[in-house]
């Protein structure tokens, strides 16, 4: 049974498991949150936890590290044009900008809309680890309820079954072009190569799959997966085309769970004989839920116990799950399909998706089970409400009207070709943003352009009367350079309504400075906190420290800063202590410290940081750590079979 109950984080199915790192990580997304994004490489290097209250803490170290060890390997796919405007002007952002690919959609009305993670985690002596997630959810802080598939496997034979599943990653590739620096493109496609032979661990209580899907990349269609069905269904998608519902199965035994808003707003009426259910805006935890909900209970009831749960202090909103139930009326088989694709015609004719099938049973799975549930896990249906529908559709509003005209804007500058140029101009830098648009766009809608980095009171209008334009902004400061662009648009309706949006580009920025990244890196890691740095990454070890202990370890680490009297007073004798057990325990991490120095010595400015006690001890550390590996004394990876052995080059 799938149960509401079963709750789990995105971040903590991205962490490796313990004694790995990871190796290579590929996602996709329809809309990005730069600032999420940042969190990703916190659970790729274990430094992410949240205090008792559950608040987020993260010390600004482990923040640097985690990026600048990880961010190399990490590729993210999105739309072009829906990357979210960030509140904070982060320096670091810079670091993620070879990381994003901004993915254009395949053909008119349509979207890049999968939401897939895939992952190699390695280990030394051991073949590597593979991890495939597949969601309905974006990279973003949304609380909307989600279905979260996680799938576990290692290499093994070649299995045809994958083949779809290589060849999406491939695809992707092509579509998005992502960096060639650093061997970042190569590598993906030998991640796709990998996965042809990974035999993935079935969850419990099914029988058969996974099977994956995916459509629109080559004009194909996801229809095929519901034809000769026969049987009851159940479809849980937040948005609805009412034409499209009889092409997953017969109407008169569906049952329908979408949004609200989404089904009044419908032009169509909903099939005649559906049950057509609906979750709330707001719907508590699922540590709080009601078992006791019946399907036969009023409509008063079940409102009145809607609003208790939804009346406790953490709440998800909304409905965001893709779930697809198909009951098979001559047999106990069910087929389960999940993934990003919305019960639309977009979703199975035009969209690019990601689904996965598997098979199991009624009794466990099928849609009696997912509803009712049992006394000890309660299932969806007591989340859920009876829809009634009304007597006519809601007619659209002069605000969304004019909301509608804003985001046919943003649909053309997403399409917009941009260039970017960066030179020096006196103690500054000058960055020239150019546009050349198919034609011109609407002029009752006002634009504006800024990079991330700088204040929206720094933003430039842009003339989107012109088909061709260009902006230009002046920084003073080498780290607010950046490819990241936000733009603001807005209009003014009658009767003073208003409609805004607003959403970033990654824009190729031809001449920009080379020693950008070490300046960002003077500023995080000064003189000052340099050593603290080294001890942290000396000290930390994530498979065998608890969240408490790297609270404690970062707590001390900060009392012994402010109590020193110089840079390596104070530190010395610990990080020497804590580099030799790292020899003898994990010569491995001692790389984290190894790749930080070269990095620091690759510019006199932050060469300084490291002092001369430090530099008195570390070569004699380096040394013994570098004839141990290549004297073949450290531990050796095992070579994984089937070409799935890219744990051997790290």
């Amino acid at each position: 049974m799938l149960s509401p109950g079963d709750r789990t984080l995105l971040l903590e199915n991205l962490r490796p498991p313990a004694g790995y790192e990871l190796d290579i990580a590929v996602g996709t997304t329809y809309t990005l949150d730069l600032v999420a994004l940042l969190r990703v490489p916190l659970a790729f290097a274990f430094f992410d936890w949240e205090d008792d209250a559950g608040r987020h803490v993260t010390d600004a170290l482990a923040l640097f590290e985690a990026i600048r060890t990880t961010a190399d390997k990490m590729t993210i796919f999105c739309e072009r044009g829906r990357i979210s405007v960030p509140h904070e002007q982060m320096p670091l952002f810079s670091r993620l900008e070879d990381c994003v690919c901004e993915v254009p959609p395949p053909r008119p009305f349509s979207a890049f809309h999968p939401k897939v993670w895939v992952l190699c985690f390695v280990r030394e002596g051991h073949t590597p680890l593979y991890r495939l997630l597949v969601a309905s959810r974006n990279l973003t802080f949304d609380r909307s309820w989600d279905t979260l598939l996680t799938l576990d496997g290692t290499v093994g034979d070649r299995d045809e079954n994958n083949e779809p599943l290589a060849s999406f990653v491939e695809q992707i590739v092509a579509t998005g072009k992502p960096s060639t620096a650093g061997g970042r493109r190569t590598a993906i496609i030998k991640l796709a190569n990998d996965l042809r032979s990974v035999k993935w661990q079935r969850p419990p209580d099914f029988y058969a799959g996974p099977f994956f899907h995916h459509f629109g990349l080559r004009d194909s269609a996801g229809w095929s997966l519901f034809e000769g069905h026969k049987g009851r269904t159940l479809v849980m998608s937040p948005f609805v085309h009412a034409k499209a519902l009889p092409r997953f199965g017969d109407p008169s035994s569906m049952v329908l769970v979408a949004r609200e808003d989404e089904l009044a707003a419908m032009s169509e009426r909903l099939p005649e004989g559906m049950r057509t259910l609906y979750m709330p805006r707001d719907v508590a935890s699922p540590d709080s839920l009601m078992s006791d909900s019946e399907e036969g209970d009023t409509l008063t009831e079940q409102k009145e116990a809607a609003d208790s749960v939804a009346s406790k202090d953490e709440t998800l909103q909304g409905l965001h799950a893709k779930l697809f139930v198909l009951e098979d009326n001559r047999s106990n088989k069910v087929r389960i399909l999940t993934g990003s694709a919305n019960a639309t015609v977009a979703g199975f004719e035009r969209n690019v998706e990601f689904m996965v099938e598997l098979h199991g049973n009624k009794t466990a799975h099928g849609i009696d089970a997912f509803l009712a549930g049992t006394p000890k896990q309660p299932g969806m249906q007591a989340l859920l409400l009876p829809y009634e529908q009304p007597e006519e559709p809601v007619e659209q509003s002069p605000q969304q009207r004019l909301q509608d005209t804003v985001d046919s804007v943003h649909n053309e500058l997403s399409a917009t070709t941009l260039r970017g140029t960066c030179e020096p101009s006196g103690d500054g830098w000058l960055i020239e943003l150019k546009g050349k648009a198919k034609a011109a766009l609407d002029p009752r809608v006002k634009v504006t352009v800024r990079p991330v980095t700088v204040a929206r009171a720094g933003a430039a209008t842009i003339d989107i009367g012109d088909p061709k334009w260009n902006v230009t902004f002046g920084v003073s400061g080498i780290e607010t350079i950046t490819q990241f662009f936000a733009f603001e648009l807005a209009a003014t309706g009658a009767g003073g309504i208003t409609a805004r949006t607003e959403f970033v580009r990654r824009v190729d920025v031809r001449g920009l400075p080379e020693e950008r990244n070490d300046e960002i890196t003077r500023q995080i890691l000064s003189r000052a906190n340099i050593m603290r740095y080294l001890l942290y990454l000396a000290s930390f070890d994530p498979n065998t420290q608890t969240r408490d202990a790297i609270a404690g370890s970062a707590s001390a680490l900060a009392t012994a800063s402010s109590e020193a009297h110089g840079v390596f007073s104070g530190y010395g004798p610990t990080l020497l202590e804590a580099m030799l057990k790292m020899l003898t325990d994990a010569p491995a991490r001692l790389k984290r410290i190894d790749s930080l120095v070269k990095e620091l010595d690759a510019n006199p400015d932050t060469a300084k940081f490291l002092d001369d006690d430090f530099r008195a001890i570390w070569p004699a550390i380096r040394e013994v750590w570098a004839a141990d590996k290549s004297n073949g004394r450290g531990p050796k990876r095992k070579r994984a079979t089937k070409g799935a052995n890219r744990g051997d080059s790290q």
